[in-house]
């Protein structure tokens, strides 16, 4: 990525040019904003430049509206199919590689904020949050919506204690109670800001970046309606292409999947849901079952549901299928029939029919 020298002498070189083309302020701005979202240095933004306007000297008067358009690179498969790429690694493991969109998403009070603060320090320290292992650290961005300070902080603290983890200067956190009076947390929604958030990407060059949660975070239009997350969207892709790995949090409507439009979950490279168990009671606090409702090129063991209980200063976690089976022998001792078990849990009635044959009852 180019120095701030390099930008300073870039801007200048493209002053020049835009005063010998007789092009627009705005347009200047425009080639900046594309340098700057892509990385590119001075040589291959003016190649780029020279290539689309295809100018040859000064005078030339260069076509005003095609250049807000950046040039776009088109190859051939033969091309595309040898090219190297380079390696992605594991920013989580198994499940969260780099340059992903991910998102976890959940009925309000599940344990969200927990598992987005979890999944933050394990990344910013290289360490392990419930059955994810970070294999080295990363600096994190975490952006925070609408959680009181005091809050967030209490939320830090428990989970890096229950979870053996550090709290370092790796992750970046950008809250509301701590901005000056009056200055909210831009609307990701909305170009303007994200431009504003895209600066402090790059002050604070993070790889990951967690946005908790979208419904305070983008609010424009409603959430059911898909033309405004296009925006967002495309905004993600970007920061995708820049090498950032966004982390979205949601929350579940009623229907019980995330809410708003469905669109959401076209872009996502996976989507992690939290649900109560059956069984929950209020008075245990973060205690969810975690699962993968969308994992693109990720099969077997490491994304089976599995149930996570923070208990103190500790996490309890066991496999959904083994919750699930040590509920149902307790409900048959109790003298539950076997219908309304399975109605009750959402399983299939013959799982219980197949624990209870097996003596589950005793």
């Amino acid at each position: 990525m180019a120095t701030q020298t390099e930008r300073a002498a870039t801007r200048h070189r493209l002053e020049c040019l835009a005063e010998d083309l007789a092009l627009p302020r705005d347009v200047l701005e425009v080639l900046l904003g594309y340098a700057r979202r892509t990385g590119l240095d001075d040589e291959d933004l003016f190649r780029g430049f020279l290539e689309q306007f295809s100018f040859s000297g000064r005078g030339n008067q260069a076509p005003i509206a095609s250049a807000a358009t950046p040039p776009y690179v088109v190859v051939g498969a033969d091309t595309f199919a040898v090219k190297k790429f380079d390696a992605r690694e594991y920013i989580q493991e198994p499940y969260y590689l780099e340059k992903n969109i991910g998102m976890f998403h959940g009925w309000r009070g599940t344990g969200k904020t927990a598992v987005a603060v979890g999944v933050s320090l394990a990344t910013s320290t290289g360490g392990q949050f419930l059955r994810w292992r970070s294999p080295k650290a990363r600096r994190v961005l975490y952006i925070d919506g609408e959680l009181p300070a005091e809050t967030l902080q209490k939320r830090i603290v428990d989970v890096a204690r229950a979870s053996k983890l550090a709290y370092t200067d790796n992750l970046r956190i950008l809250t509301p109670d701590l901005q000056p009076e009056g200055l909210r947390i831009p609307n990701l929604a909305d170009p303007a800001g994200q431009q504003i958030i895209d600066e402090i990407i790059e002050r604070e060059n993070p790889e990951v970046v967690v946005f908790d949660n979208l419904s305070t975070l983008c609010r424009s239009g409603e959430e059911n309606d898909a033309a405004p997350w296009q925006v967002m969207q495309d905004w993600l892709v970007s920061l995708r292409s820049r090498r950032r790995s966004p982390l979205l949090i949601h929350h579940d409507g009623k229907g019980g999947d995330q809410r708003g439009t469905s669109k959401r979950e076209d872009v996502l490279d996976f989507s992690i849901q939290l649900k109560r168990p059956a069984n929950y009671q209020e008075e245990e606090g973060a205690r969810f079952e975690v699962h993968f409702r969308k994992a693109r090129d990720q099969h077997g063991q490491g994304i089976e549901a599995f149930e996570a209980w923070l208990r103190g200063d500790y996490w309890a976690m066991k496999s959904v299928k083994t919750a699930n089976d040590e509920q149902i022998r307790s409900m048959l001792a109790e003298g539950m029939n076997a219908k309304d078990i399975a109605r009750e849990l959402g399983v299939h009635f013959s799982t219980v029919y197949r624990i209870k044959k097996r003596g589950g009852e005793a």
